[in-house]
């Protein structure tokens, strides 16, 4: 870890309620371009309007009902679901201006750690098997914002581990102090733990990587996870879109 001490092995549910993220570890990180990590300060990106879109629909969707907690899945692996997660989450914090809790809960594969590029730290997989306090591993993300609870290192079987009951406890918990926490969990296929993560959080959102994910492979993650559960689809590398964008995003920035 960033900084000394032992990690504490509170129960989950004893989580004190006095929590200040300020004291929390920083993570400075500067992810290489072809990570595809969007740079906000750059307003007329294709990625960053996209990204702000969605945020949009989600703050619409949750004066509709209860929406804190967002899973991002994917029907198979290498769909870009991981990025996505990262983008998401930093433009949900809108320059620090909301908590916003990434949780790379992939024990099996995690991503989010190698596109940010920083070594494996306690987390998740040390809060749900030995009762960790969340709050030893969680880090702040500098300089895009956003908190991190890394998948960590589990010594026992990962499904297990999300199918227990500690996970909604935590999931539960943590609501309480962040306004999103956003969940990068395993695609739906081979992995069993998806639907344990899904069925924990508000919504889900299913990314689609255009041209290559299987029509077959997206119906049938929409039916394993409830389209009463999917609160939208994310088309991922839509060239031709890309295109579109460019042209008209040209012609808007020449206007004054």
């Amino acid at each position: 870890m960033a900084s000394g001490g032992e990690l504490s092995t509170s129960p989950v549910r004893s989580i004190v309620a006095s929590r200040n993220l300020e004291n929390l570890i920083v993570e400075e990180v500067s992810p290489p371009s072809e990570s595809r990590i969007m740079d906000l300060k750059k307003g007329g990106s294709m990625g960053a309007e996209r990204m702000r879109l969605l945020r949009m629909r989600l703050w619409e969707l949750r004066r509709l009902g209860p929406l804190k907690i967002v899973a991002i899945t994917s029907s198979l692996p290498k769909d870009g679901k991981s990025t996505i997660a990262v983008n998401l989450s930093t433009v949900l914090s809108d320059g620090k201006q909301h908590r916003v809790l990434l949780v790379e809960s992939d024990l099996h594969c995690p991503g989010v750690g190698n596109i940010l590029r920083i070594p494996k730290n306690p987390g998740l997989a040390e809060c749900l098997e030995k009762g960790v306090d969340p709050f030893v591993c969680i880090r702040r993300i500098e300089p895009l914002g956003f908190y991190l609870l890394q998948a960590g290192m589990a010594e026992g079987h990962p499904t297990d581990l999300i199918q227990s009951d500690a996970l909604p406890d935590l999931l539960s918990s943590m609501a309480q102090y962040f306004d999103w926490v956003v969940l990068d969990t395993p695609p739906v296929f081979p992995v069993a733990d998806t639907m344990s993560l899904c069925q924990a959080s508000d919504a889900v959102l299913l990314v689609v990587r255009s041209g290559v994910t299987p029509k077959d492979s997206v119906n049938e993650a929409i039916e394993m996870i409830g389209s009463n559960r999917i609160a939208g689809l994310i088309l991922n590398g839509a060239e031709e879109i890309n295109k579109s964008y460019y042209k008209y995003s040209s012609y808007y920035g020449t206007k004054k």
